[in-house]
This record gives C-alpha cells, sequence and structure tokens, in this order.
C-alpha cells in the first residue's frame, strides 16, 4: 500500500471522528433544547405549540442518531462514509442492516 493511500484512510477516520464528535455536541444541544421546550412549554400551558415543537425535536435527534450510528459503523468497519454528502442512502441502509438498526 503507498503512503498516499494510508495517508488517505488516515484523514478519512480523523474525518469520521471529527464528524463524529460533531454529532455528539449538537446533539447535546438538541436535547438541552428539548428539555427547554418542554419545561416552558408546561410553565406557559401552550401544549399545541410544546407539541409540535417537541415533534420537530424529537425528529431531529432521531435523524442526528442514525447519522451518528452510521458513521460508528464506518468507523468501526473501516469503510467509507463522506459526512459533506449528506450520507448516502445505500451506504447508511447497509451500515443499518450490520447494526440492526430499527429504523431500516
Amino acid at each position: 500500500m503507498s503512503a498516499d493511500a494510508l495517508q488517505s484512510r488516515a484523514f478519512e477516520r480523523a474525518s469520521l471522528k471529527s464528524e463524529s464528535q460533531r454529532v455528539r455536541a449538537l446533539l447535546g444541544v438538541l436535547i438541552a433544547l428539548l428539555v427547554f421546550v418542554i419545561l416552558r412549554g408546561l410553565a406557559t400551558q401552550s401544549y399545541l405549540l410544546l407539541a409540535a415543537q417537541a415533534l420537530t425535536l424529537v425528529l431531529v435527534i432521531a435523524h442526528e442518531t442514525v447519522m451518528l450510528r452510521a458513521i460508528k459503523a464506518a468507523l468501526g468497519d473501516d469503510e467509507t462514509v463522506n459526512p459533506n454528502s449528506g450520507y448516502s442512502t445505500s451506504s447508511l441502509r447497509a451500515n443499518c442492516r450490520r447494526s440492526r438498526c430499527f429504523y431500516c
């Protein structure tokens, strides 16, 4: 294996690790925002707004969780997932099948 191929693989792994950390940070912010939305909705008794905002946040959290699982699977299998491409559906499905994801 050439030095360029090794650097490329190392760069891809570093990129995936960086993306994994970004997704974790984003999940932390989204969960904190969900807690805030719930507390504010209960305090103001705006239940319809609470339901709409909470549902939206839960969907975004679920999406980011699936993406984190795809990244982790790619890191574990030494596969490539380009985090800037929006994750291709075929690679996501392949990773979900291997990890027995309940979304697929």
